[in-house]
């Protein structure tokens, strides 16, 4: 039953044009948690601050919706937690995904299931994108898998989708994802380039490429240098990666006019998006000054016809106006999350990220680099980086897509964890706790107890 729910949760994450499916995924968490989730032996292996943050955080942005006095059918409606309480479900998985009895090799086949549907997409989104097939319904609003994975907008054309409704959602998860598949690469000494581990990590690149997602090429940049690049163990196999992989793709890429359009625009402060992002940041602003400590309540921002309620001179609540429930947000999660939850909201939102990513650095330090568990955490660690990095220009800590992929990967994580911890303390015949050798492999010292 638990790699069944995981599964069919890990495949909700490579879409999300058919929300029942998302929905019953995350629903399904439910019993995951109650039925099937195994006490942890050892108490480190759960992110236990994350966890305690995340708490703290929802009680928070709970109590500041209900200081709003909007109604509380709002609260669980679709709308609702489809776009202004998406974090609300983005999130779950970190409170009801823990260590369920699987093993690492399944983790790591899910993993490589997940990449390999995305890498599938991309490389559709590549073949129409060369040969510009005749004929394609450019229709943003199209629901269920389709063979179309390109549309226009208003600024460029032959925008990579994928299987999501909007390009910077899919520019965040195939950043992520590539993130993902260049850990597992670079944690596996003997790895040729060409091999399908090298060629599912063309075809994740190629999709983040043409997703033309400016914050997504930021975001993928940056946590390739705070997490991978920095590490001189991966020098010999990033050049590799990169002469026989990275540099030829991204010059054939670059090569299109439209794709390095969409690169040079990443300075270009004056095309109408920027203007507009600007004028959100300014209004984000203005409701985080009107109340600093607690913000103008959960969901309010882009509400209309606002009245507020005040205790000057640091809380002023939103507590009349017209509730919309719609995708309109201030494109910096760190602003938005100032606006409506004020210097409290933020701090709660950041620790749960800051504890995660902290976790996950254990993880990989307990079990060594070169290990299924430790090269999982490193893909982990680099895709917070690509969240806080994107969350500079859109909701992306906010709204649901991010979160999900990252913290279903924690799920994954303790399950990997767990069953490596006990495997190997059961074939030493020891209770035992991993200590990591400077050479980046994790061993048994006897006598310490979990």
């Amino acid at each position: 039953m638990a790699l069944l729910i995981i599964t069919c949760l890990v495949l909700s994450l490579t879409s999300n044009l058919v929300p029942v499916f998302n929905v019953m995924a995350i629903l399904a968490l439910v019993p995951l948690r109650l039925f099937c989730t195994e006490r942890a032996a050892d108490p480190d292996l759960v992110p236990r601050r994350a966890i305690n943050c995340l708490l703290l955080a929802y009680t928070f942005w709970i109590a500041s919706y209900l200081l709003t006095g909007a109604s509380i059918s709002n609260l669980f409606s679709y709308d609702f937690l489809r776009y202004d309480g998406a974090m609300f479900v983005g999130y779950l998985p970190l409170l009801l995904m823990g260590a369920c009895g699987l093993k690492s090799n399944t983790v790591t086949r899910l993993l490589w299931i997940y990449l390999g549907i995305l890498a599938v997409a991309a490389t559709l989104g590549a073949v129409q994108f060369i040969t510009h097939i005749e004929g394609l319904n450019y229709d943003a609003e199209s629901t269920g898998p389709h063979w179309n994975v390109l549309y226009k907008s208003e600024l460029t054309t032959d925008i990579f989708h994928g299987w999501y409704r909007a390009h910077n959602a899919a520019g965040s998860v195939y950043a992520m994802a590539t993130c993902v598949a260049l850990a597992f690469f670079l944690g596996r000494n003997k790895t040729k380039a060409l091999s399908w581990q090298g060629l599912i990590f063309a075809a994740v690149l190629t999709g983040l490429v043409l997703a033309q997602s400016r914050s997504g090429y930021v975001a993928f940049t940056a946590a390739s240098v705070i997490v991978f690049m920095r590490k001189k163990e991966h020098a010999r196999r990033l050049l590799r990666l990169g002469i026989v992989v990275g540099v030829p793709l991204l010059m054939f890429w670059l090569s299109q006019s439209l794709i390095l359009r969409r690169v040079q625009w990443i300075t270009n402060f004056e095309e109408p998006n920027a203007a507009g992002r600007l004028i959100n940041y300014a209004d984000a602003l203005t409701d985080f000054a009107r109340s600093p400590l607690i913000g103008i309540g959960l969901g309010r921002y882009n509400d209309e016809w606002k009245i507020y309620s005040e205790i000057p001179p640091v809380v002023s609540v939103a507590t009349q106006g017209e509730v919309v429930n719609l995708d309109n947000h201030a494109h910096n999660s760190y602003l938005h999350f100032l606006a409506e939850g004020g210097i409290v909201g933020l701090a709660l939102m950041l620790g749960v990220w800051i504890e995660t990513y902290r976790w996950a650095g254990m993880i990989r330090r307990r079990f060594g680099e070169l290990s299924a568990t430790g090269t999982l955490a490193q893909g982990i660690q680099a895709s917070i980086v690509v969240v806080c990095f994107f969350s500079l220009t859109e909701h992306a800590m906010g709204m649901a897509s991010s979160p999900l992929v990252i913290f279903t990967m924690v799920g994954l994580l303790r399950n990997a964890a767990a069953y490596e911890r006990l495997n190997v303390a059961a074939s030493r015949g020891i209770s035992a706790r991993f200590k990591v050798e400077p050479g980046g492999s994790s061993q048994l010292t006897p006598g310490e107890a979990y």
